[in-house]
């Protein structure tokens, strides 16, 4: 059987079919999704993996830790790790708000496929310290970042 790198992506959301769909969506674009249920289980996840995660997807609205209180968790950690968030209906949370939490990108649900491809690449490219494609008005990327190790997936 083939093996093909992947990196791996933290996809963080309470409602199990949007998690499933979000896993499936990043995985046809290439990565590795890592899922996790809440904001608490993507940071046990997250220190799992030891610093491996490529970058994190984020539901802003969740139950017991919202979007931006996830990320400010796993940037305890990984204070580089790049974050896009995902939106239904905001809540309290603009999306000037959400780039200013860091996030490189906030899609949109339900249009969350059409913006995904060029948001993980952004996102990839922060990581790698790369310029990152302007997909927001935020600031350039950081650099100087080690780039993120692939990981190894089987049977592709």
């Amino acid at each position: 059987m083939p093996h093909r790198l992947r990196v791996p992506v933290l996809i963080v959301d309470d409602e199990p079919e949007v998690l499933a769909v979000l896993a499936a969506m990043v995985a046809h674009n290439g990565c590795a999704p890592v899922t996790a249920e809440s904001g608490a289980r993507a940071v046990e996840r997250h220190r799992a993996m030891g610093g491996k995660i490529g970058l994190a997807m984020v539901s802003v609205q969740m139950r017991e830790m919202d979007g931006p209180v996830t990320l400010v968790a796993l940037r305890e950690t990984d204070p580089d790790l790049p974050c896009i968030f995902v939106n239904g209906d905001g809540g309290r949370y603009s999306t000037a708000a959400l780039l200013d939490f860091g996030a490189v990108a906030v899609l949109n649900k339900p249009n969350v496929l059409k913006g995904l491809k060029p948001a993980l690449a952004a996102a990839l490219a922060q990581r790698a310290g790369a310029a990152a494609p302007n997909l927001t008005s935020t600031s350039s990327a950081p650099t100087g970042q080690e780039p993120v190790t692939p990981i190894l997936v089987p049977g592709e």
